[in-house]
């Protein structure tokens, strides 16, 4: 189901199927944002379809960071900080997500954590 480059890749099934329950997909015309820097952190998104243009103010300016494609993931290194989102990204072309919630990774870090699944 996730390619060895998602960060989901190895989950156990029962894992997966939680992630999935908790999650939702999201459709993105292009030049529509999924997330802008500075909003608050919400979650992480998995591109299953389609290009995302990662970007950040530098200096005034805004600085293409990345592209991320399928099976990428994106909001990831926000996600720790459980502050603003640092950069921002935008649908390049449709594009397919599936959202994580940050409560649901949160969650699902703290039972791996204590050693339940």
């Amino acid at each position: 189901m996730f390619s060895e480059k998602n960060p989901f890749f190895h989950l156990r099934a029962v894992e997966i199927e939680e992630l999935l329950g908790g999650s939702e997909l999201r459709v993105f015309a292009s030049g529509v944002s999924l997330f802008r820097a500075g909003e608050p952190v919400l979650g992480i998104y998995c591109i299953s379809e389609g290009v995302v243009k990662i970007s950040q103010q530098l200096h005034k300016r805004h600085v293409t960071v990345r592209f991320a494609a399928d099976s990428d993931w994106v909001g990831h290194r926000s996600i720790f900080t459980r502050a603003n989102y640092l950069g921002s990204a935008t649908a390049r072309e449709r594009t397919r997500a599936l959202f994580v919630p940050s409560a649901l990774l949160f969650s699902r870090f703290a039972r791996r954590t204590r050693g339940s699944a």
